[in-house]
Parts: structure tokens; C-alpha cells; sequence
């Protein structure tokens, strides 16, 4: 079967006995040695048969497989002042050994070495003061060894030495 990810077609190849691969632009990106292959926003969430998940993120300019998490899961936002939910499709929280890392477009922008990572309920079109930069960050809280941090999608911004964080919802 086919799946369409950020515009790109990607082949799901299924052998006799059931396991899956993924052919694209050419050539077999894995072989088939998954259980299953699920979408997950920008992802590819690849079953091994040991219980773990890979992750294969693929789009015009790179093919980036990251191998046996946990767990994967997308980042939604709940916007109160919006009263809607934003969910972001090219960020994902991963785990392994009961740590949390962070992927974003493809890239392992925080190694899994924390023991909580959550979004901070923020607009996700709120803009860095002073900032030149055309796209948004999001923004998330990092927990480690009950101290917090604050980072976001474009690296860390703080320490991980604070209490606790806070986000002032000015717009309601």
C-alpha cells in the first residue's frame, strides 16, 4: 500500500509472512522486518518484534530513521484563550528506559535523558521578541531530577536548575 507523508509517496512493502518495509524514490529505505507501519504526523512509526518503535521521518531533502523507543507520541496543545486544540505534526516526544527525548523535523533535538517532557500550553503563533526568524518555536518543559527547564523547537533556551515554570496566559 501507499502512504502520502508531507507530499511524498512512500511504498509500504509486505512480505508473506507479514512483516513490512518502506520503498521510496527508488530504493528500500528499510527491509521488512516491522510488525507494522503507522503515520504519526510527519513520521513513520515502524513496530519491531521485539516491542519497540523506530522512527522514520522522510521528506524531499532527508531520510533520518531513529531506532527503539518506548513510546512515540504526537504534541497537542489545548489553546484556552482559542478554545481549540493545535497539534503539531512534525514534533514527537520519545522514550526509552523511562527517559524522554524530543524529535523535531527529523532531528534528535533532545536525547533521551529526561524524566518528563510536556508542551507548554502556549499560541503556537506567538513570536520570540526580537526575532528574525520566519517560523514559531514551541515551546516545552523539561523535567530532570525535579528540577525544570524551558526549551523549545529551536534548542534549549534555559538551565535545568529552576522549582518550577510558569506561563502567564496574557491573552484572556
Amino acid at each position: 500500500y501507499v502512504i502520502r507523508l508531507k507530499g511524498n509517496f512512500i511504498f509500504i512493502l509486505e512480505q508473506q509472512d507479514g512483516l513490512k518495509g518502506v520503498f521510496y524514490k527508488n530504493r528500500i529505505i528499510t527491509q521488512c522486518i516491522y510488525e507494522g507501519i503507522t503515520e504519526l504526523g510527519c513520521y513513520l512509526l515502524m513496530n519491531t518484534p521485539d516491542g519497540l518503535i523506530d522512527v522514520l521521518y522522510i521528506d524531499k531533502e532527508q531520510i533520518k530513521l531513529y531506532e527503539k523507543f518506548s513510546s512515540v507520541t504526537s504534541i497537542s496543545l489545548k489553546l484556552n484563550f482559542l478554545r481549540e486544540k493545535y497539534t503539531n505534526s512534525e514534533v514527537v516526544i520519545v522514550a526509552k528506559n523511562e527517559k524522554y527525548g524530543l524529535i523535531c523535523k527529523g532531528q534528535l533535538i533532545a536525547e533521551c535523558l529526561f524524566d518528563e517532557i510536556c508542551a507548554i500550553n502556549a499560541d503556537p503563533n506567538c513570536h520570540i521578541l526580537g526575532s528574525e526568524l520566519s517560523t514559531n518555536p514551541l515551546w516545552f518543559m523539561f523535567r530532570k531530577e525535579n528540577k525544570r527547564g524551558i526549551f523549545s523547537t529551536r534548542g534549549l533556551m534555559t538551565e535545568i536548575v529552576y522549582d518550577d515554570v510558569y506561563v502567564l496566559d496574557w491573552k484572556t
